[in-house]
């Protein structure tokens, strides 16, 4: 099981992701830009997942008005997983050994998991398993950081929007 953080380094202006285990703390400096790219990346596949939820439930039940919103859903998700998230006040400061991140993917896996591959240019890499929940909670800590750090507040704005809508 690994406990995952986000942090706004002013210093170096950039979101330091920290993956911690029982064993070793590995650390990836995101920048603003890999940052913008990653928040549109949760989002397209949040968009994609709700609006699959919503054609499958059109199939499964025939009750009406059971329609629920993508931002009533994203507040649930993040209300259900509550205790497992950790809202940090202070910058973490980086390790001297924190990777600069390079390169970042999504990929389905089975039983509805989003692998999210975080890449160096030495290629070292680490992969996070999220589920739908887990997928919500890293949106909304990337949201609140990018929002800390006052990062193009413009592009963030309409993710932010869609899930209030």
């Amino acid at each position: 099981m690994s406990q995952v953080s986000l942090t706004y380094n002013p210093v170096e202006d950039r979101m330091l992701l920290i993956v911690s285990n029982n064993i070793n703390h590995p650390q990836w400096w995101l920048t603003r830009h890999m940052c913008k790219k990653l928040l549109e990346m949760l989002n397209a596949e949040l968009t994609l997942q709700y609006e699959l939820d919503k054609i499958q439930s059109l199939y499964k039940e025939n009750k009406k008005n059971q329609e629920t919103s993508f931002a009533d859903k994203h507040q649930q998700a993040l209300h259900d997983a509550a205790d497992r998230t950790e809202v940090h006040k202070k910058s973490t400061p980086a390790q001297p050994d924190a990777l600069l991140t390079t390169r970042i993917s999504l990929d389905k896996k089975p039983d509805n998991l989003v692998a999210l591959y975080v890449y160096s240019r030495e290629n070292h890499g680490i992969c996070l398993d999220l589920d739908n929940n887990g997928l919500h909670i890293f949106l909304d800590m990337m949201l609140k950081v990018a929002i800390k750090g006052e990062w193009g507040l413009k592009q963030a704005r309409p993710i932010e929007n869609k899930l209030i809508e």
